[in-house]
């Protein structure tokens, strides 16, 4: 299940975070809209142990830096390097 999306600042990637993992997927600069016909880079974040991971968000530019954040009000964030799409 789909918990979280965010956009890069530079608008080149969108990040879809589910409770196990986070797909990277380009988007197209026009539209803005995924590119068609190139598939996302996945990101497995089981080793995590987070109790029930839900937000996503990038951290600084659209290198594969993202913060985590899991349910929960002790749950710590969490900061992870996922691979993003070749264009």
């Amino acid at each position: 299940m789909v918990t979280d999306a965010a956009r890069s600042a530079d608008g080149r990637f969108l990040a879809v975070r589910t409770y196990t993992w986070v797909a990277t997927f380009p988007l197209d600069s026009a539209s803005g809209l995924p590119r068609r016909g190139v598939a996302p880079a996945l990101c497995a974040l089981d080793a995590l142990a987070e109790r029930q991971g839900e937000g996503v968000g990038f951290l600084g530019g659209s290198g594969g830096r993202v913060v985590l954040t899991s349910e929960g009000g002790e749950e710590p964030l969490r900061l992870a390097t996922c691979p993003v799409p070749m264009r």
